[in-house]
């Protein structure tokens, strides 16, 4: 969780308030699964909750993975080997 608040705070990133909030709805999530199934194991809201919570989770993962791979690929594409530089 303090990765993500430091990722936003200082913009490491083209979408940092987005890499910011993966890391902290992932570590809210790690934090709150110990004693989520120890208090609420049968309680089928909290279930349905935490899979919301991890959907959520897995959108802005998703988000952030496939806008740095575009962007690494795009600033890979003029990239030669030193045997095939002119």
């Amino acid at each position: 969780m303090l990765v993500g608040l430091r990722i936003i705070d200082l913009g490491l990133t083209q979408h940092s308030l987005v890499s910011g909030i993966g890391f902290l709805l992932a570590g809210l999530r790690g934090i709150a699964a110990a004693p989520g199934l120890a208090l609420l194991k049968k309680s089928q809201v909290f279930h349905y909750i935490a899979g919301a919570v991890l959907l959520g989770v897995t959108a802005f993962w998703a988000y952030t993975f496939y806008s740095s791979l575009w962007g690494h690929l795009e600033s890979f594409s003029t990239w030669l080997p030193l045997t095939m530089a002119k």
